[in-house]
């Protein structure tokens, strides 16, 4: 066989290639700054992901009591808002994100049955009047018994799913775009 530039011996042909390292060095050097905040933007949308899994499993949460089967539901709608406005901009706690769950929803959670007196003033006796119909009054001193509601069990296990796809999915985005 020949070409123009002569024959090519039976051995091969030699094939020499310059790479310039500087710029490999730079593109490098992006990586290293792109992958760290790729992997911020998704342990953000990971911290979206268990506020959005909270408010799920909230209204699905059944009392402990037999008796009364509904779940959480908004009353003021303060504890609810709170988690709604975490599911896009959760909060930045030391180097990652978390979900600031409010203390009166923690201990739907975890308390133990127990009575309770009702007073007009106070949150649970208004409460009571307007969810069970029960009146307070200055010389009345009712109780009622109040159960715990289990949900935050769940709405871990159901937001653990999504631990490995959200950062991995951002890094990725990531190096696709730095890539080109």
């Amino acid at each position: 066989m020949v070409n123009k530039q002569g024959p090519i011996p039976r051995s091969g042909a030699i094939l020499t290639a310059s790479i310039d390292a500087s710029k490999v060095i730079t593109m490098l050097d992006g990586f290293q700054r792109t992958i760290p905040e790729a992997a911020d933007i998704g342990v953000k949308a990971l911290a979206g992901v268990y506020a959005m899994k909270y408010l799920e499993q909230m209204p699905r949460a059944k009392s402990l009591n037999q008796k009364n089967q509904r779940g959480i539901e908004s009353w003021t709608g303060r504890s609810f808002s709170a988690l709604e406005r975490q599911i896009t901009n959760p909060t930045k706690i030391g180097n990652g994100y978390g979900i600031l769950v409010p203390s009166s929803l923690i201990a739907l959670d975890q308390m133990d049955a127990h009575r309770v007196t009702l007073f007009r003033s106070k949150n649970i006796g208004r409460w009571a009047k307007t969810k069970l119909g029960i009146e307070t009054g200055p010389f009345t001193k009712k109780k009622i018994t109040v159960y715990p509601h289990p949900w935050i069990q769940d709405a871990n296990r159901n937001a653990s799913k999504f631990i490995k796809i959200h950062p991995r999915k951002e890094i990725k985005k990531a190096l696709v775009r730095k890539g080109r």
